[in-house]
């Protein structure tokens, strides 16, 4: 319960600290609602916020906490996220470029990338949550 406290708070500070830059469309919070085409339930999803220069994720497993955050930007039309923690260590320091598209509160966006010989495809569907949800 301690770490959810933890992670909750993280969160909120990071999407109040925002600084100029970055693009208003993504920034506020958002809930992942389906991955790789699949429907993600909403008790257990991830929840992404970002300020106008940082980024923050979570959620909770069986596990424990599994989350990252860092900077990201526009890049060309493209979502650029510079990863700075992260529950898998070696994506740390690595920039990751999404293709994205936002429309009617949903910000889709795709990714794939090589880290450490390994290969990641990420295809997410997030929407956007509203402050009086």
């Amino acid at each position: 319960m301690l770490k959810i406290r933890m992670l909750s708070l993280f969160l909120l500070l990071v999407l109040t600290i925002g600084c100029a830059g970055g693009g208003p469309d993504l920034v506020g919070s958002w809930q992942l609602v389906s991955t790789a085409g699949r429907s993600v339930d909403h008790e257990t999803a991830t929840v992404k916020s970002l300020t106008d220069t940082h980024f923050a994720f979570g959620h909770q497993t069986d596990d424990g906490l599994f989350g990252g955050g860092g900077t990201w930007s526009l890049e060309d039309g493209a979502y650029v996220e510079t990863v700075q923690w992260h529950s898998l260590d070696f994506l740390v320091g690595h920039a990751i470029t999404f293709d994205m598209k936002v429309e009617d509160g949903r910000w889709y966006h795709t990714a794939d990338f090589v880290v450490d010989g390994e290969r990641f495809h990420i295809e997410e569907v997030w929407e956007r949550i509203e402050k009086n949800r």
